[in-house]
């Protein structure tokens, strides 16, 4: 007689996939979620069930379920971070920073600061657009504070006091 629940998905490994896996699990390079889901479907390919997966790497068994058989389905391709939902972004990166290069670098007129509506007018984008990519504002020059980049990107300087 078989074992309790729903069958497994049967998955072996050449010795190519089991290398690929391997890698990806260690690899500096990747994302913490890929490298998680190379552990799984490893461990599932020596044998180990769902229920010991989890507990090993400490998630449901569904997650390892799921893994499982998307690595049956569409092997290495399958573990790959899907597209999310949402709106892509209106702008590039590129435009990004110029945005934030010509609003850093000049500042408005009969203003103190820019603002949002402000920034769109001079940079030719849309305010609404111009919200996520606008800096943090500065902080005042004697903090010892620089920046970095845009949006919450202030650190101090290493010779602040």
């Amino acid at each position: 007689m078989g074992g309790k629940g729903r069958p497994k998905a049967e998955l072996m490994l050449s010795e190519e996939e089991r290398a690929r896996l391997a890698r990806g699990a260690r690899a500096a390079r990747s994302t913490q979620a890929y490298a998680l889901r190379c552990r799984i479907v490893l461990a599932c390919a020596d044998g180990a069930s769902n229920a010991e997966v989890a507990a090993r790497f400490g998630v449901s068994p569904p997650t390892v379920g799921k893994w499982r058989s998307r690595f049956v389905a569409r092997r290495l391709p399958g573990l790959a971070d899907a597209p999310r939902a949402g709106r892509p972004p209106t702008i590039g990166p590129g435009r990004v920073e110029q945005v934030v290069a010509a609003t850093l670098g000049s500042q408005p007129e009969r203003a103190a600061r820019w603002s949002r509506a402000s920034m769109a007018a001079h940079s030719g984008v849309g305010a609404s657009a111009v919200g996520p990519c606008s800096p943090t504002p500065a902080p005042p020059p004697c903090s010892g504070v620089t920046p970095v980049g845009p949006r919450s990107c202030w650190r101090s300087s290493p010779n602040a006091s």
